[in-house]
């Protein structure tokens, strides 16, 4: 999974920042990821899809894709409220950069 976090924070997370805010990215994550972990409970339903060996291949594509949204996602918001803390931070005064300076 470590590639997935790669993507989505250095490709993924700058492409949505620059066509949304980042309120509504980490709303729409939680969303996302809200949905996307209430699916990993059907997941065991999945055997009535067909042949035994058929059914695993299915559910582990399915348990890779899930994993790889959550991920994602996690990536995504944390990036993004951290980008939020940032921005609700006062900038620092001058006596604190001169105090830095010394």
């Amino acid at each position: 999974m470590g590639p997935i976090v790669l993507v989505a924070a250095l490709l993924f997370f700058p492409f949505l920042h620059n066509r949304y805010s980042t309120i509504k990215i980490t709303q729409a994550t939680g969303i996302v990821f809200g949905i996307t972990y209430c699916l990993f409970s059907l997941l065991p339903q999945a055997h009535h899809i067909g042949s035994k060996d058929s059914v695993r291949a299915v559910q582990l594509t399915i348990l890779f894709v899930l994993m790889a949204i959550r991920f994602g996602t996690n990536v995504i918001a944390y990036t993004s409220l951290g980008v939020l803390v940032r921005q609700s931070l006062p900038l620092p005064d001058e006596w604190y950069l001169q105090i830095l300076a010394e």
